[in-house]
């Protein structure tokens, strides 16, 4: 649609400018000159560019940096460690420890254990004088999640009536 007095204008996108490395070369420290595409007059297409119509070179990392050679002022060198997962590995292992188990005995001629933390909670067991017992969580509450040695039951117990297992 052509609305009058409206007049539209065609703009030309900026051509990109890309450097790359010559593939040809084993010096890897000097950089190709870039060179700006004659700009395209006309319609634009639906073509994407090609890299020679940029007139760039792409890089490539075959062959080895001569040491002789003395890097370009204002070129930044940089490398690539080329090392295996092997060779990056050392002989140490960390030192795992063990964790401490922290084992108990009951010191009441017979101590309840319970459902939970608390005299409201039901009693799953009564347990005897000298039964060891298996601390799993220790909140510091008074009382102690614990796992029986004999029938391996889970419980809860007041740390009142537990003392530390001597091994």
């Amino acid at each position: 649609m052509n609305l009058p007095g409206l007049q539209v204008e065609t703009a030309q996108a900026a051509t990109p400018e890309v450097a790359r490395a010559d593939t040809g070369g084993v010096d890897m420290t000097s950089v190709a000159a870039v060179s700006s595409a004659p700009a395209k007059s006309g319609a634009a297409t639906e073509q994407a560019p090609k890299d020679s119509d940029f007139g760039v070179t792409l890089a490539s990392a075959a062959g080895s940096m001569s040491s002789q050679t003395a890097p370009t002022e204002g070129v930044e060198l940089a490398s690539l460690d080329t090392r295996t997962d092997a060779a990056m590995t050392t002989n140490t292992t960390p030192a795992i420890s063990e964790p401490t188990v922290d084992m108990r005995k009951v010191t009441g001629n017979l101590v309840n254990m319970r459902m939970g933390p608390g005299t409201k909670f039901q009693v799953l067991e009564q347990l005897r004088r000298g039964a060891e017992v298996k601390v799993l969580t220790d909140p510091g509450d008074g009382w102690v999640r614990l796992k029986t040695q004999d029938t391996n039951r889970i419980g809860w117990m007041s740390d009142d009536f537990l003392k530390t297992a001597a091994n």
